[in-house]
Order: C-alpha cells, then sequence, then structure tokens
C-alpha cells in the first residue's frame, strides 16, 4: 500500500507539522490538502495548504496559499 508523507508548513511561524495519509500515492501528491487538526506543540494553522515542489526528510511539502 502506497502512504504520502506530508509536511505542513505555517509561512507566518515556519512550524511545520507531518502527516501520513495512507493509500495515496507518494509519487503523485495532491496538488493541495486541507491540514485539519491542531494537535501538540505546534502553531501550525489549519487551512487549505499547496504543494511547493520540495521535498524534506522524506515528505512534501506543502504551505498555506492563502496568506499574503
Amino acid at each position: 500500500m502506497l502512504d504520502l508523507h506530508a509536511l505542513f508548513v505555517d509561512p507566518r511561524t515556519e512550524e511545520g507539522r507531518g502527516q501520513i495519509y495512507r493509500g495515496v500515492d507518494h509519487n503523485r501528491p495532491p496538488a493541495t490538502l486541507v491540514y485539519l487538526a491542531m494537535t501538540g506543540d505546534t502553531t501550525v494553522r489549519p487551512g487549505t495548504y499547496a504543494l511547493t515542489g520540495e521535498q524534506f526528510d522524506g515528505h512534501w511539502v506543502y504551505r498555506r496559499h492563502d496568506d499574503n
């Protein structure tokens, strides 16, 4: 089974939160993902995050795209 390892980065704080999506092709990550949970010691805000094309430590990097 394929898994997508995503890293959500909040550009306001540069904090990051990793998340695994089971059954999603790591080689073909979706262009956007919605991050809902706010758990643990992190300031990552929920919202829609866009794929940057970067990878970090085996995770595809997603950043909020609605920040100006």
